[in-house]
């Protein structure tokens, strides 16, 4: 059979480290395949235990572990796992997926989920980082959003410049939007 026929009922493995996917695997690279799962569950297992350690380094410096999201929901892992705080909320992902954007009250009950599991610890949200690789399907219905250089938070929604900070502003722990001192500079660093 010719590669990329999949018929219905056929097993498949997807290899999400390789970026492929393997029609009926022959026993043996199941075998191999299902060793991996076993691998890599034990590393899991053994890094939750390391959850509560101190990040220090060999010298005696302590280094904060912040961890990046894209969802309200991977807040709880991330303090699971031992973050001490989101170093990057990336909210655009509240934006994608959809072919209406979200208002100011979506907005804020994602930001205050997120805060609220956090309990105080620093969170630094990103608001909107869209563009040439992450595309909204509402862009369509904004005028000139489809620059290949992207479109970042509030020029990417017109009339409703508010919805995004005040969304922020409005949650709680005294969110304090951060304002960058050079605009285009921090549009450029950001990941």
């Amino acid at each position: 059979m010719r590669p990329g026929r999949i018929r219905d009922g056929d097993f498949l493995i997807l290899d999400g480290d390789a970026g492929k996917v393997i029609v009926r695997p022959d026993e043996a690279l199941l075998e191999r395949y299902r060793e991996r799962q076993r691998e890599a569950a034990e590393r899991e297992r053994l890094l939750a235990r390391l959850a509560d350690v101190d990040c220090v380094t060999q010298d005696g410096c302590r280094v904060t572990m912040l961890a990046n999201i894209e969802r309200p929901e991977e807040a709880e892992d991330a303090v699971r796992a031992g973050a001490e705080g989101i170093g990057l909320f990336r909210s655009e992902f509240l934006f994608l997926n959809r072919c209406q954007l979200p208002d100011e009250e979506e907005q804020y009950r994602a930001y205050r989920q997120v805060l609220e599991i956090l309990q105080g610890r620093p969170v630094t949200i990103r608001t909107i980082d869209v563009g040439a690789d992450k595309i909204l399907p509402a862009q369509a219905l904004i005028p000139g959003a489809t620059s290949a250089l992207g479109r970042r938070a509030i020029p990417l929604q017109p009339g409703r410049a508010r919805d995004v900070p005040g969304a922020a502003a409005g949650a709680p722990a005294g969110l304090c939007p951060r304002q960058p001192a050079d605009p285009a500079a921090d549009a450029d660093a950001a990941p």
